[in-house]
């Protein structure tokens, strides 16, 4: 029995001297807070299509009805711009001529609209520095006239025929070209 207390006393000092080792280990340790990444998607890319109204002041998003006739060069101004708060972009203006071929020709200025490659009447802006990536307030005058042919005999050629005007934008980031852009978007 007194082998058994020796034992047993051994043991309780041995678990005491064990647990008092244990306790007087500590580790330097630390936890970070988590950080939260929360993504979403860039900023909006918006633009607006409008042009001068045919009578009275301001500008209308509104198709309007022209009086033409043989000779008549007229007015018109579609304009694209890029609203404000818009991140930049490439924008585009899709011409579509509903006269028959040399009847009605709008002045379209060729420096700054480039047609796009494998499009027949879709363009994309280019500014007078070669720069194609608009950014918000920036403006692009389509065309500013129609012009009527002179050879023109049959009024019925005129009559009811429509040039439509549509704008298209592109985020700038992720591609290195309006063509690019083009091409994995409208044009895909």
């Amino acid at each position: 029995m007194k082998m058994k207390k020796i034992v047993a006393s051994a043991s309780a000092l041995a678990l005491t001297a064990a647990v008092a080792v244990g306790g007087t280990l500590a580790y330097l340790q630390m936890a970070t807070d988590p950080i939260v990444n929360t993504f979403t998607a860039g900023n909006n890319i918006a633009i607006t299509l409008d042009e001068a109204k045919i009578s009275g002041d301001g500008r209308t998003e509104e198709g309007q009805q022209y009086t033409a006739y043989v000779g008549a060069v007229i007015d018109k101004d579609p304009t694209i711009t890029v609203d404000a708060g818009s991140g930049n972009c490439y924008v585009f203006a899709k011409v579509e001529n509903g006269f028959e071929a040399g009847v009605a020709t709008t002045n379209m200025n060729s420096d700054n609209w480039k047609l796009v490659t494998g499009e027949t009447n879709v363009y994309y802006y280019v500014d007078d520095e070669a720069q194609s990536i608009m950014s918000e307030n920036d403006r692009a005058v389509v065309f500013t006239q129609v012009t009527i042919s002179n050879s023109v005999t049959d009024v019925s050629k005129i009559n009811g025929k429509n040039i439509t005007v549509t704008g298209y934008a592109v985020q700038a980031d992720g591609f290195d070209s309006a063509q690019d852009a083009w091409d994995a978007t409208f044009g895909a």
